[in-house]
């Protein structure tokens, strides 16, 4: 008994469906109710609707469950714990959340039915994304860091302590009754921390070849030197010796990690929280009105005006950058494992000064108990003398000295901790992406089993003749041949933007060092670079922007969405590889022999993808490294079927 377009159409969120949207739907609903399947994996090329097909599964499962009167309990709960009959929906960035809610977290469009379900999609990110509605111009960040420090009397603690707008959000995000959309890295984060997340019916896992990264980003630690300074410890010189691509040196910096820096950190949280609230009491003597909350929050927020509380302010976002430490170090001591795990030294050479002793400026001077002493000792034996200075300006001379900066702990494998830390948040997962490329590759990098999973791979519906990739090569981008490239490279992007001197586009740069050599190389005022505090700015701008304004970034390969007029043309300058100086990157190529290239032909797909978002859209690709003929041709199986329709 399959599933019929009929049962589930008053569930989708549009007037129109596509085709594809209803062959993905049957298909995902089939294996879900009637083939038992807990995981389904679809790779939906761009133009699809990928969306709304993840919003129409969840309406439809909880109005069958609802129906059949169907309740899964929550398997390894003391109590028997139920999951809740509604879905998380997880993207990996704030931008692609916000174009969920705007599309389906309103008043759904919908046929003209008049029994359609109600729905409820809410979303949730970080508490700094709030406006406190107590005390205008804070955020619900800063004014829950507040609470901690005011008088438990005034009207602000009590308002916001049970009124928050952030706890708001968050409860409704949670409620049993709505579904939920939000970003990989707050979900993991607050699953990970509070548990305050509980287990809903469905997990709609959004730009799902992203999880491997996201898992990877979340569970790895950095441990500075700059930290460690701020709490009076450092490095044990020992670590200066170790072999670190012996893995089996690695128990030295886990053992010093869990029996000096924890205690350390935790220490310090003590003997600090008491003392911060005295602090606070010493310099503002409040009396529960709102003007010394505000008081408060300046000492919190080291406002210029109150630099007599900088020391406070200081020690307060010391003390959430400890305890945000201590949370990720007891996370990877109950992860860890030897054989699973990269450990990263990063060194570099500090400048410091060393006295030079100045020989010339030395008097030796005999000791006054030698008049006394026996007229038959040695009286040139140079324990009978001591070595004064003049009084003259001491000299000093500047040496490298070589330092620890930082180190790094990072899983080569996070199949291990997806359920944990992921998939137990839902009865059943729908993974969605246009990049899957493999589903037995995939499967194994998520720590899925690949029999356990449906899969369905459904082609872009764009025609080829939109999308054309030209092929101009220039030069080799490799490491050792870069620079040569580089003025080749320039002339032929200077070439193509006198092409398309109409149009906006983005260059994919894959690093700074590429971008910042083509802004000054070329300096056309068209060009907008960005760096990875101003990136949303930038992007803004440019899509604003009533010129023909061209992006220049080593980042936006995924995630944005330039439609229409806002990229008529994109560049590939460097095939995108991943990184061989990096140590995880090594470690990974030899667990998975075919990774390295299954992540750059991932990243080309998603560069391409950046600029043709409709069917009628339309937009040119120019790959100019000379490299890309070579890895096209030995890896061309992975592609998706019919990209070569694309080459020009």
């Amino acid at each position: 008994m399959s599933i019929k377009t009929k049962e589930y159409r008053r569930f989708f969120p549009f007037k129109k469906i596509r085709k594809n949207q209803k062959k993905a739907i049957s298909f995902i609903l089939n294996q879900l109710l009637h083939h038992d399947k807990k995981y389904v994996i679809v790779e939906a090329g761009t133009g699809i609707g990928k969306s709304a097909i993840g919003i129409t599964v969840s309406r439809y499962l909880q109005y069958y469950n609802n129906k059949n009167q169907i309740i899964h309990k929550v398997p390894n709960t003391k109590e028997d714990e139920k999951y809740y009959n509604s879905s998380y929906f997880l993207t990996t960035q704030k931008i692609l959340q916000k174009q969920y809610i705007n599309d389906f977290g309103k008043k759904p469009v919908v046929n003209d039915i008049e029994d359609i379900i109600p729905y409820q999609l809410k979303s949730i990110s970080s508490s700094k994304n709030y406006q406190c509605e107590f005390h205008s111009g804070i955020s619900c960040q800063q004014g829950r860091k507040a609470l901690q420090y005011v008088h438990k009397s005034s009207d602000f603690f009590k308002s916001c302590k049970n009124n928050c707008l952030y706890k708001s959000n968050k409860t409704n995000f949670t409620n049993e009754k709505n579904d939920g959309i939000t970003n990989y890295s707050y979900f993991l984060a607050e699953t990970s921390n509070l548990h305050e997340i509980k287990p809903k019916e469905l997990l709609v896992l959004d730009e799902c070849h992203n999880i491997y990264n996201e898992l990877s980003n979340f569970i790895e630690i950095k441990i500075s030197k700059e930290l460690l300074t701020k709490i009076d410890f450092s490095f044990p010189k020992s670590f200066y010796g170790i072999d670190m691509d012996d893995n089996n040196n690695n128990v030295i910096f886990i053992k010093w990690i869990r029996e000096r820096l924890l205690p350390k950190l935790n220490n310090f949280i003590s003997n600090t929280k008491e003392q911060l609230k005295t602090d606070c009491k010493k310099t503002i003597e409040y009396d529960s009105n709102s003007e010394e909350d505000i008081e408060i929050i300046k000492i919190i927020e080291n406002n210029k005006n109150y630099n007599k509380t900088s020391k406070i302010s200081k020690s307060i976002e010391l003390q959430n950058q400890i305890e945000k430490t201590i949370k990720k170090i007891k996370q990877f001591l109950q992860l860890y494992n030897n054989n699973n795990w990269i450990i990263n030294c990063n060194f570099n050479t500090e400048i410091t000064k060393i006295e030079i002793p100045d020989t010339h400026n030395i008097i030796k001077v005999n000791k006054i108990d030698n008049y006394f002493s026996n007229s038959n000792s040695n009286s040139n034996s140079n324990s009978n003398s001591i070595n004064i200075s003049k009084n003259t300006k001491k000299k000093y001379k500047q040496i490298e000295k070589f330092v620890i900066t930082s180190i790094e702990l990072k899983p080569i494998d996070i199949s291990l901790y997806s359920n944990k830390l992921l998939f137990k948040y839902g009865h059943k997962s729908l993974l969605l992406s246009a990049t899957i490329l493999n589903k037995d590759k995939f499967c194994n990098l998520i720590g899925l089993k690949s029999s356990d999973v449906a899969y369905l791979s459904l082609p872009s519906p764009f025609p080829p003749e939109n999308k054309p990739i030209l092929y101009c090569p220039v030069g080799n981008m490799g490491l050792n041949t870069i620079e040569f490239t580089f003025p080749k490279l320039a002339k032929t992007i200077k070439k193509i933007l006198k092409i398309h001197k109409k149009d906006k586009g983005i260059i994919h740069c894959h690093s700074y060092k590429i971008m910042n050599y083509l802004m000054e190389t070329i300096q056309s005022t068209r060009l907008l670079s960005h760096d990875s505090k101003n990136r949303e700015e930038i992007l803004n701008y440019h899509l604003q922007n009533t010129n023909p304004s061209v992006l220049l970034s080593p980042s936006m390969k995924e995630g944005v969405d330039l439609k229409n007029d806002q990229s008529r043309f994109q560049i590939i300058c460097k095939i995108p590889y991943p990184y061989l100086g990096d140590k995880l990157v090594k470690s990974r190529m030899i667990k998975w022999n075919w990774w390295y290239s299954y992540e750059t032909i991932k990243t080309i797909i998603q560069s391409i993808g950046r600029s043709i978002r409709t069917k009628k859209d339309h937009a040119k690709t120019y790959i100019l490294d000379v490299c890309w003929k070579d890895f096209y041709i030995q890896n061309k199986k992975t592609f998706p079927i019919n990209f070569e329709k694309y080459f020009c």
